[in-house]
């Protein structure tokens, strides 16, 4: 299924979970009182810049507030992937045609280096595993399909547009 931008879902998940704009400020608070606000970092191009707006507005709608970082690609790496240093990440990656790498990437054990999200899941592993000592191709597919599932459930990414590049 397709998760589209539904305001009113978000705006009733936050209350039912009792994050509330208790001083009418515009911004939802944690039960502590402090602001929902997150540091969005964002690659220093148009696109980048543009997207972040986008999600910026809409994150804004749901009373949840950002604070725009852009950062060139360097810096964002490092922090990304090294320091661990922001609270919500826009960028993208260049998958292969085989879906090796990008099982990769969600892997428990490429924390600090493939893993930029932090996700660790035992059963996603697993799938992975299982992909690569499929000797049998829809034996590989199942276990790529699982993976992909999984991921899709998960959601340790929000794959927002695919960019069209031929491989």
């Amino acid at each position: 299924d397709f998760v589209s931008f539904d305001l009113a879902m978000a705006n009733q998940t936050l209350d039912d979970v009792a994050y509330l704009d208790s001083d009418g400020d515009g911004v939802r608070e944690y039960s502590d009182g402090s602001p929902l606000h997150y540091r969005f970092m964002i690659g220093d191009d148009a696109v980048s810049a543009r997207v972040g707006e986008v999600i910026q507005t809409g994150l804004s709608q749901a009373g949840i507030s950002t604070e725009l970082q852009p950062v060139d690609y360097s810096t964002q790496l490092n922090k990304a992937f090294y320091e661990y240093d922001f609270d919500l990440n826009y960028w993208y990656w260049g998958m292969d045609p085989d879906p090796d790498f990008a099982g990769v990437i969600f892997l428990c054990d490429q924390i600090w280096w493939w893993n930029d999200s932090g996700y660790c899941d035992e059963e996603y592993d697993a799938f992975y595993y299982a992909s690569r000592a499929a000797v049998d191709h829809q034996e590989r597919v199942d276990a790529v399909w699982a993976m992909q599932e999984k991921i899709y459930n998960d959601r340790p990414w929000i794959p927002l547009l695919y960019r069209t590049i031929i491989q």
